[in-house]
């Protein structure tokens, strides 16, 4: 017996999206660092409408949608979906087996980028290390790279020849405000100002074997921390002592909440620099190739790790502006959780 599909566009609000959960007896299991990538998308209104919504079939199981219907619950933020009734329960099986698409695709397709996926890889580097978020969704990278594309371009040739980790920082150094134009030039051209300059250093960093080692997020945050800390070097003039020493706090660094945070000077305001004209020494960001450098590093970036843990958002880069600020992975997984049990107890 056919049945008719009824479709229609509903605002679905925290309440009823937990009534349709209670409906939830044959899906996957939730993935619950997607319903928070979801659950931010509502949060900084980058949720937009598309044909994919919410599917019962015609028995009144929920079939599709149970990650939005989590995410509007979690959030508290109701969202117009389409709501489909109706369907074949045996077209559970086919739905959602087309894979995702990347946020490079996206930016490839709608001819944006010169070259797509580096470009979105340096946004998803700046999103993931400078405003810890540990999982950043595709609509989060492409209104990043929209809103900052000529500055991620601008640093592509870093990108393609030290990894976009590498050119990511470079574009966030420019987005404070510091100038590293001309570093980038002098790293690409690998045109030195002498044995001292940061930006010799951070060559030989990324000529040892190990520096390209790891594509995850630990990776990325190394070459990024590499990489920002001999910026910070060039943008203060303080030499390649400050660049071992210095530890980015990130969340300063991004809200200028004062003339030292922005140029990163309360850390290190008690070092001297390094004269100029001398070899650099052992253990220095120059000598990148030697173990014991390797070492001095590990420990520098373990710090910043650990200096970084308790950073908080503020607003975007230098201009001023604010955002509102996101919910914790604990505040997004509390409220989850306690959607969870209210659609397990109905």
């Amino acid at each position: 017996m056919d049945h008719e599909l009824v479709v229609k566009e509903e605002l679905v609000t925290p309440e009823i999206a937990s009534e349709y959960l209670a409906a939830n007896t044959r899906n996957r299991p939730l993935n619950k660092p997607y319903v928070r990538e979801l659950s931010q998308d509502l949060e900084q209104n980058r949720w937009k409408r598309t044909h994919q919504g919410v599917a019962f079939d015609w028995n009144g199981v929920l079939l599709d949608g149970q990650h939005r219907l989590h995410a509007i619950v979690a959030s508290g933020i109701a969202a117009k979906l389409l709501v489909t009734r109706g369907c074949d329960p045996e077209t559970f099986d086919v739905i959602d087996a087309v894979r995702k698409r990347t946020a490079a695709q996206i930016a490839q397709m709608s001819g944006e980028s010169k070259d797509a996926p580096r470009t979105t890889a340096m946004a998803r580097a700046i999103r993931t290390v400078a405003y810890k978020e540990h999982r950043v969704s595709n609509a989060a990278v492409i209104a990043y790279f929209v809103e900052h594309k000529d500055t991620l371009e601008r640093y592509l040739p870093v990108a393609r020849k030290y990894t976009q980790a590498v050119g990511a920082a470079f574009a966030w150094a420019d987005m404070l405000g510091w100038d590293v134009r001309g570093a980038a030039e002098r790293l690409t051209e690998q045109l030195w100002e002498g044995p001292e300059d940061p930006m010799r250093a951070l060559h030989r960093r990324a000529e040892a074997p190990d520096f390209k080692r790891g594509n995850g997020q630990s990776g990325v945050k190394a070459r990024f921390d590499i990489a920002l800390n001999c910026l910070h070097a060039v943008h203060t003039g303080r030499g390649l002592r400050v660049a071992r020493t210095w530890q980015p706090d990130y969340a300063a660094l991004e809200r200028g909440s004062s003339s030292a945070a922005r140029a990163g000077l309360a850390s290190d305001a008690d070092v001297e620099p390094e004269p100029h004209g001398r070899e650099p020494p052992a253990g220095s960001l120059a000598a990148g190739t030697d173990p014991e450098d390797d070492a001095l590093v590990e420990e520098q970036l373990a710090a910043g790790r650990q200096g970084l843990a308790d950073a908080t958002l503020g607003g975007l880069p230098g201009d001023g502006r604010v955002i509102k600020r996101k919910r914790t992975k604990a505040e997004l997984d509390a409220a989850l959780d306690e959607a969870v049990r209210a659609a397990n107890g109905r």
